[in-house]
Formats: structure tokens, sequence, C-alpha cells
């Protein structure tokens, strides 16, 4: 019972760690994208190509702004508990193995 509840702690706390890893790596790679974006329309000519990629700043500042503001710093309820069913499972089965 003991390892049991190891194993659930383990898993809730992995499962916040990956949460907050995984939001923080997208949210990175979009500031990286845009700061290209932005370089490349300083050295655009072409009013065609201006225009696309204007939009295409104005498209990636939208899903910045829209992930910075529904960043989740602990994933939901319902996330957790299935990975630590999941978890208890396992833990159930292999006991229950060794008996």
């Amino acid at each position: 019972m003991k390892k049991l509840i190891l194993v659930l702690a383990m898993a809730v706390g992995l499962g916040l760690g990956l949460g907050i890893e995984t939001n923080a790596i997208n949210q990175d790679d979009l500031e990286k994208k845009l700061e290209n974006l932005h370089e490349k329309l300083e050295n655009a000519q072409n009013p065609d190509k201006i225009q696309r990629l204007q939009s295409r700043i104005d498209r990636i500042d939208t899903k910045l702004t829209k992930a910075s503001a529904a960043t989740i710093l602990d994933p939901e309820p319902s996330t957790i508990l299935l990975l630590g069913t999941g978890m208890a499972t396992l833990g159930l089965w292999r006991w229950r193995k060794r008996q």
C-alpha cells in the first residue's frame, strides 16, 4: 500500500511537471518564430511578400496572446485522475503477479 501511494504521488508530480514544461516550450517556439518573421519583414521589398508576412505575424501574435492568457499552471484534475488510475492499475497488476 505504501508503494502504491508513492507511485501515485510520483505520477501526480510528473503530470504537473510535464504540463508546465510543455506549455513553456510552446511559447518559446512561438516567440522565436515571431522574431524571425519580424526580421524577414524588415528585409522584404515586395509589397505582396510584406502583406503575407504581416498576416503571418498577426496570426502568430494571436496564438501567442492566447497561449499566454491560457497558461495552465496545473493540469486538469481529470488528467491527474486518469494518470493516477493507470499507475494504480499497473501497480496492482504487478503486485498480484508477484503473489
